[in-house]
């Protein structure tokens, strides 16, 4: 029987209950990271109305390293469901970003007080945003810059 590790990855997510996804294909590359201690950095990421919060700065900015293997924990503390998309080329209709850097994984979708954490090593520098494409999220403004540097 052939498992859809997407599918099922989304349907945690979905249920707000907490989902390390380790091992992506994406053209920032991840690698494993099974072992805590292979984790260089932990970044926290909080969603609410109409903002996130990256370790504490409303609105700031995430900015990774190439080859620094990151764990970001999403917590929704807000009151509506929302969600995290990694790229640039935002389209609005389809509320998703064009060029999505996290692809084939789509996004995050967090149900209020759900948490979520990805794990991985990004191998190409870029300049790309964060947002939340619930209705009117993104146009209120919540999207933040999402920095990988050399």
């Amino acid at each position: 029987m052939k498992i859809n590790l997407f599918k099922v990855a989304s349907l945690i997510v979905l249920t707000g209950v907490a989902v390390t996804l380790v091992y992506l294909s994406m053209p920032t590359a991840i690698t494993q990271a099974h072992d805590q201690s292979l984790i260089d950095r932990t970044i926290n990421i909080e969603m609410s109305e109409f903002t996130f919060t990256v370790d504490g700065e409303t609105g700031g900015a995430v900015t990774l390293k190439v080859g620094e293997t990151v764990t970001l924990n999403f917590s929704n503390v807000g009151n509506t469901v929302h969600d995290a998309h990694f790229g640039l080329e935002a389209n609005l209709n389809d509320r998703l970003f064009e060029n999505n850097i996290m692809a084939p994984f789509d996004m995050l979708v967090l149900d209020r007080e759900g948490t979520a954490s990805l794990t991985f090593t990004p191998t190409e520098a870029g300049t790309f945003e964060l947002g939340c494409f619930q209705f009117g999220h993104y146009e209120a403004g919540m999207k933040v810059p999402f920095v990988i540097e050399a």
